[in-house]
């Protein structure tokens, strides 16, 4: 969930109305669901009901923080909350937890400076007062030296800068004028001219074991524009040999909006550009697909080709038999140039307006990835360049490792790409 501060009063208030609307409807349709027969006016107005703000919570005034109240507050913290949240904060070992929905959910790690709502002693105390509604987190009523010595404890577990470093908050990126020809090579030395900016990321369905951020720079030699990613990922996902086997990647969602749509797919008449570089695609194109037998490699030899559904059957890679550009056994280009209007668009260009070139390296646990693109093209959903230029730009990355596929990534909030004169 990204920041909208960025949005008029009138907006956020709108936004509300409609986010309760929302609710409550929704809420309707499930007691009309769980008895038949209730009328839609009925199950409204208990919908109504049931949604109702109850009493204000008035959060006292906390007392000043000091030695003796965060003693005070660690030994509250151990005897109500460490159950849930683990001695040390990280929330970790209480793992048959679940939402109202059934889901299984974690505490918060406050280790990671990730809260929901707000982190300032006084949102921690109202959520000891409150709890947070739909979760395991329960209402605590104290006395208020209790809640102020709880929240000032909390606030101890936050490592110095972790939540500054992971706030989702819209920077600027500048893409220097480099005197060199641009290229691919992930280690070309005009890189170590170019500034680096660090952009968190966040998971779209939420996991502690996330990629944290990206670091991001940026050039252009009055011709093209490159940008160079690199991130932390402690393993390689670059074979897809089954069902089960996902891929690492990096894409970039790219608008010359001066207010581009929502920056996870655009929307209806609002289009963006998408750059996505594939570490399957990567692998195909320097040494070309592995054997697909290989993920089969314990069928009987005399059925290799006769055993129903084996790799080695004309039918068995179905993508690659229905013509899917994107199923073809062997890439010559490691990046897919795709638009989108809004869920379920997605469209990838032609053959021959895949005009964006990538490379990249994994070592150390880190991938790093470098895009390149002319600025401009004859394709005309493509994203336009030149110096001078903002361009509105956001991040998403796949880890393999974790299972990540198509919505199922680490995503940023749009920023702002300039191309320096």
């Amino acid at each position: 969930m990204p920041p909208w501060d960025h949005l008029p009063d009138e907006s956020l208030d709108a936004l509300v109305i409609a986010v309760r609307h929302l609710a409550i409807e929704g809420r309707a349709w499930r007691l009309m669901d769980d008895d038949p027969d209730l009328s839609e006016d009925e199950a409204r107005e208990i919908a109504n009901e049931l949604m109702a703000s109850g009493e204000p919570v008035v959060v006292p005034q906390l007392t000043p923080v000091s030695p003796e109240v965060l003693t005070h507050g660690r030994q509250l913290y151990m005897e109500n909350c460490a159950a849930c949240h683990d001695d040390d904060g990280r929330g970790l070992k209480a793992l048959d937890m679940v939402d109202e929905q059934g889901n299984r959910v974690l505490a918060r790690d406050f280790t990671q400076g990730v809260f929901k709502g707000g982190s300032t002693e006084q949102i921690i105390a109202l959520r000891i007062l409150r709890g947070l509604h739909g979760s395991p987190m329960p209402a605590s009523p104290m006395p208020a030296e209790d809640v102020s010595a709880i929240a000032h404890f909390v606030r101890t577990l936050v490592p110095d800068g972790a939540e500054d470093r992971l706030l989702l908050n819209q920077r600027t990126l500048t893409a220097q004028r480099s005197s060199r020809t641009l290229t691919t090579a992930t280690e070309d030395v005009a890189w170590d001219q170019a500034p680096s900016t660090f952009l968190p990321v966040t998971p779209l369905w939420w996991r502690t074991d996330r990629i944290e951020g990206v670091d991001v720079q940026a050039l252009h030699d009055d011709s093209r524009v490159a940008l160079r990613l690199r991130w932390a990922d402690s393993t390689k996902n670059d074979t897809l040999l089954s069902q089960q086997s996902f891929g690492d990647g990096a894409a970039l969602g790219l608008s010359n909006a001066e207010d581009p749509p929502t920056f996870t797919m655009g929307a209806d008449g609002e289009p963006i550009s998408l750059w996505h570089w594939k570490a399957a695609w990567q692998r195909d194109a320097a040494s070309g697909p592995p054997a697909l037998a290989l993920a089969f490699a314990g069928l009987p030899a005399d059925q290799q080709l006769t055993y129903p559904g084996h790799p080695g059957q004309a039918g068995f890679a179905t993508g690659q038999v229905a013509g899917n550009p994107l199923s073809q056994a062997s890439h010559t280009n490691t990046v897919e140039v795709a638009n989108a209007l809004g869920f379920g668009s997605l469209t990838t260009q032609g053959e021959g307006a895949q005009k964006v070139e990538g490379s990249a390296t994994w070592a150390d646990g880190h991938w790093t990835v470098v895009f390149l693109r002319a600025f401009e093209t004859d394709t005309e959903s493509d994203v336009s360049f030149a110096s001078g230029d903002r361009v509105a730009v956001n991040f998403a990355l796949w880890d393999g490792a974790a299972s990540d596929r198509n919505g199922q990534k680490c995503v940023s909030i749009w920023h702002e790409l300039v191309l320096a004169r």
